[in-house]
């Protein structure tokens, strides 16, 4: 709890019954599509899932050498990584006209 405040979303995939159980209100386990959608399980619990996208999602370079990776992401410097980081949410921001 870094802010303080207890999440309210969640991407780790645990059982959805164990997130609805701790209070959570959405899950983003699916990247982006056309639009958010809803994710059931086995005991009809529901969450919207809301995607995340590729170029903004930071899992890339701190995955600690997930999925068999010859250069794991802990090794970046952070004040690099806040750098690419930046250029891509401008880069995206821009693109999509929101500026």
């Amino acid at each position: 709890m870094v802010s303080g405040k207890r999440p309210v979303g969640d991407r780790s995939g645990f059982a959805l019954s164990v997130l609805k159980e701790e209070g959570f209100k959405y899950v983003s386990m699916f990247p982006a599509d056309a639009v958010p959608s809803y994710v059931y399980d086995k005991d009809k619990n529901c969450f919207p899932n809301l995607p995340f996208n590729f170029v903004l999602d930071d899992a890339m370079y701190f995955h600690f050498g997930i999925f068999s990776s010859q250069t794991p992401g802990s090794a970046l410097n952070p004040r690099i990584r806040f750098t690419i980081s930046g250029s891509l949410f401008s880069d995206s921001y821009i693109r999509l006209d929101h500026i």
